[in-house]
């Protein structure tokens, strides 16, 4: 595994990858959830099946680890901007060819699936799949908790960890800056792969059916996990590599 700084307009991005030759075209890329960070996708980096295959590159979202945490931007699209320029950045300076034409998977979980969604809509290369994994997509459904209210306040924030106030911070906008996410599916023009568990207590298994809704059925499959929760990236790790193995096969 190698990292790497990648600077994005005024914020340096940390990155890091595993399996990255000059003569892959395929990369697979993960964003975390919140809070996270990239070695939250350790094991997958590590895997010899998706390393023999895949260019893989996880990283720490901005105000997350090693990508800037005491300063943190609880705005979905200014995140998936950044994102998108770091990774552009990246392939185009450490890794693509004047010759290679990069295809990407990539994989956003929780909080980071709305991220992943945008990413994989704005950047330039084709995309062989979106895997959204127990993310929160539908406006109607995010509910500020009790718990983020109370974290709000100073004499609460004192005795909590930076990157608890962070993800704190990115949760109480979240419901209104879906909403703005509501017109972005119809530019989904690659497959969406939701993998949702249906007791999920932080992100409502009814975010599938939104997802079903607006996004073209052509494009769109989902994988319902009965008895799963919220932490699938961990619990269901092979389900998911072979799911992403099966998508690169085609």
């Amino acid at each position: 595994m190698k990292e790497f700084y990648v600077t994005a307009e005024d914020r340096k991005i940390f990155l890091v990858t595993s399996g990255c030759l000059p003569n892959k075209n395929k990369v697979l890329i993960f964003v975390h959830g919140s809070p996270g960070g990239w070695s939250d996708y350790i094991a997958y980096l590590k895997d010899k099946d998706l390393r023999s295959s895949f260019c893989i590159l996880s990283l720490d979202r901005p105000g997350f680890g090693l990508s800037g945490k005491d300063s943190s931007i609880a705005d979905l699209q200014l995140q998936a901007g950044l994102i998108r320029i770091a990774i552009e950045r990246f392939l185009k300076e450490q890794f693509v060819s004047d010759r290679t034409k990069p295809t990407l998977i990539l994989v956003g979980h929780s909080y980071g699936g709305p991220i992943a969604a945008k990413v994989a809509i704005d950047i330039p290369y084709r995309k062989d799949a979106l895997f959204l994994l127990s993310a929160p997509m539908d406006s109607q459904l995010e509910e500020v908790r009790w718990y983020n209210r109370l974290a709000t306040y100073f004499f609460v924030k004192i005795f909590l960890p930076k990157e608890i106030i962070n993800s704190n911070d990115e949760m109480i906008p979240l419901k209104w800056q879906l909403t703005d996410w509501d017109g972005i599916w119809k530019f989904i023009n690659f497959p969406v792969i939701s993998i949702h568990g249906k007791k999920d207590f932080l992100v409502s298994f009814e975010n599938v059916e939104y997802m079903r809704k607006k996004i073209n059925p052509r494009r769109f499959e989902s994988m319902e996990l009965t008895d799963e929760n919220h932490f699938i990236p961990w619990t269901q790790e092979k389900l998911i590599k072979d799911k992403i193995l099966m998508v690169n096969s085609k």
